[in-house]
């Protein structure tokens, strides 16, 4: 993945266009997929989780988009996890930091910079619109 974005910087385009022109990336990245799916397999402290689209996630991840100007990937990971009643994220992204009802893991140094990581487990808030 990290070749990938460095060819891409380098015919000066990003890494979506690159893969649309260039899928020979593509068994690497299965590849990758797979193995981070074999470590959540083994650990039985991670929940892999049901998909669940429907008017009332869809709700929430409008709401969290608005509230915290999440892009819509991002309002969608919220929206699920909370709809299976998880609060919790270990991640290196960014964007989760200005969702204030997040448990925050992450070794991230802006992240930790700006204080978004909590040092106590807050609790369960439902975000469902009323």
């Amino acid at each position: 993945m990290v070749a990938y974005r460095i060819e891409a910087r380098s015919q000066r385009m990003s890494a979506s266009q690159l893969f649309r022109q260039d899928k020979s990336f593509m068994p690497t990245i299965i590849q990758s997929i797979r193995q981070v799916e074999s470590v959540i397999d083994a650990n039985p402290q991670i929940a892999r989780l049901p998909i669940q689209l429907d008017l009332v996630t869809d709700g929430v991840a409008i709401s969290l988009m608005e509230t915290y100007d999440l892009d819509s990937a991002d309002a969608y990971h919220v929206a699920i996890a909370y709809a299976n009643g998880i609060n919790s994220f270990v991640t290196l992204d960014r964007g989760f930091g200005s969702v204030d009802v997040l448990n925050l893991y992450t070794c991230d140094s802006v992240l930790l910079q700006e204080g978004t990581t909590t040092t106590e487990i807050l609790p369960f808030v439902n975000l469902n619109p009323s």
